[in-house]
């Protein structure tokens, strides 16, 4: 370790752990937002961390990895196949969707829609990076969605032939849509509520038997 690698790991001795791992997430974040994904380095993150690279090195292997992880700390995590496998037979598809997408608002005030833009924009070039969004942020919360799907399935309120995998899409592209045309948020209670009452419910739920025609 060099000599400035040394002064500057010197706070890190007093955050070890979880806590200086927090650190260093927070600080690729900003430096991410302020440098984009190309001009993002190690040193850069130390820098804002006031930590050593080699702090970084000994977690993290490449950039890769650590900016989706930072990226990760800051998504709830999906709740989707824990409410499939927890909630009553009582609780109807319609309100587990909606306590499966309430989990997910809770969480959302501290994404940084800024950095995540950074990495959307970046996977469309980057294969590595792009399969690694897929593994850690999309297909968990796809899972989860599939999981109440196949659930209400059970329960007799979702229809056996409906495409789960197309409706399990449906999501992730509408938010990122939000972050990489509009800058918006990625959720909101109202937003959540939209989604399933006038979005998924009617594409999923049984359609009641058409009416039989009166003989005249």
């Amino acid at each position: 370790m060099t000599a400035a690698e040394a002064k500057a790991d010197t706070p890190s001795r007093r955050r070890r752990g979880e806590a200086l791992e927090d650190a260093i997430c927070a600080a690729a974040l900003d430096e991410l937002r302020g440098s984009g994904y190309s001009g993002f380095t190690f040193d850069a993150v130390a820098a804002r961390a006031h930590t050593g690279k080699a702090s970084i090195y000994r977690r993290w292997s490449d950039k890769r990895q650590l900016v989706m992880d930072a990226i990760c700390r800051t998504m709830p995590r999906p709740q989707g196949t824990t409410l499939a496998d927890e909630l009553p037979d009582s609780v109807n598809t319609r309100d587990a969707l909606l306590l499966m997408f309430e989990s997910m608002v809770v969480g959302m005030g501290s994404v940084s829609t800024d950095a995540l833009r950074c990495i959307v924009t970046e996977a469309a070039r980057n294969p590595g990076l792009a399969d690694m969004l897929n593994q850690s942020l999309v297909c968990p919360r796809q899972g989860g969605l599939i999981a109440l799907l196949e659930r209400g399935v059970r329960l007799g309120d979702v229809r056996s032939d409906v495409p789960f995998d197309l409706v399990a899409q449906l999501v992730p592209g509408f938010m990122i849509q939000r972050v990489m045309l509009r800058g918006e948020p990625l959720m909101d209670a109202a937003l959540a509520r939209q989604l399933v009452d006038e979005v998924l419910m009617p594409v999923v739920a049984v359609r009641p038997a058409p009416a039989e025609q009166a003989v005249g």
